[in-house]
């Protein structure tokens, strides 16, 4: 029987878990790791008035972080169709990807 794959929670307690994983693995969670790392780089979303995050806020992420919350090449993130609804045009040569839909379409995905 196939023991399952460690989560980042177990590499983190045990990074010496890392050294007999296949390489398909290993790029799961290097690319859970890049999204998470991502999401971290981005400054904390202000409080509203009442103390509690804004819901409509929507972070543009750079292609670089939405490539590497995909676990894509940024040539490989754009050439994929189903990211295009996340894709958005701020100005004449700049491009940003909507967090909130990139999210939703890695979840529609199982990513």
């Amino acid at each position: 029987m196939v023991e399952p794959a460690p989560t980042l929670n177990d590499l983190a307690r045990d990074p010496a878990l890392a050294a007999d994983l296949s390489a398909a693995v290993r790029l799961r969670l290097l690319a859970t790791a890049e999204g998470i790392a991502a999401v971290l780089r981005q400054p904390p979303t202000p409080p509203s008035h009442n103390g509690e995050a804004q819901a409509g806020h929507d972070d543009r992420l750079t292609a670089e972080q939405a490539a590497a919350m995909a676990g894509l090449t940024v040539p490989q993130f754009y050439s994929r169709k189903v990211f295009r609804p996340a894709i958005v045009k701020l100005g004449h040569r700049t491009l940003r990807v909507s967090e909130r839909k990139l999210r939703r379409i890695l979840a529609g995905l199982g990513a």
